[in-house]
């Protein structure tokens, strides 16, 4: 068949017959005749203001249209083009319908006609572009034009290759930008850099891979340690790229501390690692009357060994603070004392003492007997073998109210 009057296009809708030949099961196979000259052959459901619908007759598969002298269908013999497009029809007298049976080239399947059906299909290829300090705009078909540059680089969506590489070594006072893709795009497809350049810049310059700034060090240290940056068509949007960094990249996972108030040190080298912070602590103990009565007699501080002070750790009188919440009572002359309650001792460590904070002082007398008086503790010092309790001692008579906190000064050196 061809188009009518030899125009470069043409729609068939119907079937005619004229000399009353053509049988049920009856085979028709409709090829071209001029490979410049395409007809579009349409199923009876397509609406036309040329043929009726109670005169269309041709039933395709899917109801999709088939056309001939697509660039799918030709090929080249010498220097002769042929069209090598064909629908094979077969005629239903039941339905007086025109049936597709087959179409060729049904199996040659190309990118463009996977997307045109939906399927996310990425340009094959990649683009190698050698990154410059100079300036320049690359364009339309980039995955066929310039590959060195410093300037913008655009990418054309299901045009372009849908990886691209970036290298080279460059120093640089310009930014350096790829932008996100234009043009046409289906929904999930895709576009990936990866950043294997040695890139520095002055000043504030940067390098920009589909919206997303790389840093300093990323941009520099592509060679090394390269980076891919992704971009994905979602709801009629370019997103912004997303950074993928190999592993290497990173330094090796620190963990917790082994001990509570470690702190992150570093080396010039760059080495890291957790360590004891070695400056003066404190930990505060409370006598309460209300919670450890006022009875003669010596008082442990503290409910549980997490308030212990720590093994190993030296402790400073002269640092320590007694601070009074509530003033000392008493009916009779009492005397009262803090103390450390070691536990254990060995050599020269620490080793009881009820009066090392301070001795035997009466409660009527600094700072016991006032409200927010603070005084330091007794010059003494020293370390302790294991961990260690805080106690506060009343001597000769009870005490009828009072609250006393001891703010004790140490350092850990285990």
């Amino acid at each position: 068949i061809d188009t009518e009057g030899n125009t470069s296009m043409d729609n068939l809708y119907r079937i005619v017959e004229t000399n009353s030949q053509v049988a049920d099961r009856d085979i028709l196979i409709i090829v071209g005749t001029n490979i410049s000259r395409a007809i579009t052959v349409n199923d009876h459901s397509i609406e036309n203001t040329e043929v009726s619908a109670d005169n269309r007759n041709i039933c395709l598969e899917n109801s999709a249209t088939f056309a001939t002298a697509t660039s799918e269908s030709q090929r080249t013999y010498g220097t002769t083009d042929y069209d090598k497009s064909s629908l094979t029809l077969m005629w239903d007298a039941t339905a007086s319908l025109w049936i597709e049976i087959n179409r060729s080239p049904k199996s040659v399947i190309s990118r463009q006609t996977l997307s045109d059906n939906d399927v996310i299909v990425p340009v094959s290829g990649t683009t190698v572009v050698t990154v410059a300090s100079g300036g320049g705009t690359t364009t339309i078909a980039d995955s066929g034009g310039v590959t060195d540059d410093g300037g913008t680089r655009r990418i054309q969506s299901g045009v372009d290759t849908s990886v691209y590489d970036f290298s080279g070594t460059v120093n640089t006072s310009n930014n350096y930008i790829v932008e996100k893709p234009y043009g046409s795009a289906k929904e999930g497809d895709s576009y990936k850099a990866i950043w294997r350049a040695a890139w520095t810049a002055s000043s504030s310059n940067k390098v920009t891979i589909f919206g997303k700034d790389l840093t300093a060090a990323e941009a520099s240290g592509g060679a090394t340690n390269p980076i891919e940056i992704s971009t994905r068509y979602i709801d009629g949007v370019w997103q912004t790229g997303v950074k993928k960094i190999n592993s290497d990249y990173f330094e090796p996972a620190l963990g917790n501390p082994t001990t509570t108030d470690m702190i992150l040190t570093s080396t010039t080298a760059g080495v890291r690692s957790w360590a004891t912070l070695g400056a003066l602590k404190y930990k505060k103990y409370t006598y309460d009357f209300a919670v450890h009565t006022g009875a003669v007699g010596t008082y442990s501080l503290g409910t549980d060994n997490t308030e212990l002070l720590p093994a190993k750790a030296i402790i400073d009188g002269a640092q320590s603070f007694i601070q009074v919440e509530t003033a000392l009572t008493s009916s009779g002359s009492p005397t009262v004392e803090v103390g450390l309650d070691v536990g254990s001792t060995s050599g020269a460590y620490l080793a009881d003492d009820t009066n090392f904070f301070t001795g035997a002082t009466a409660f009527g007398a600094t700072p016991f007997n006032a409200v927010g008086d603070v005084v330091k503790g007794t010059a003494n010092v020293g370390q302790l073998l294991a961990a260690s309790k805080v106690t506060f001692t009343i001597n000769t008579a009870a005490l009828t109210a009072g609250k006393v906190n001891v703010f004790v000064a140490y350092v850990e050196a285990a």
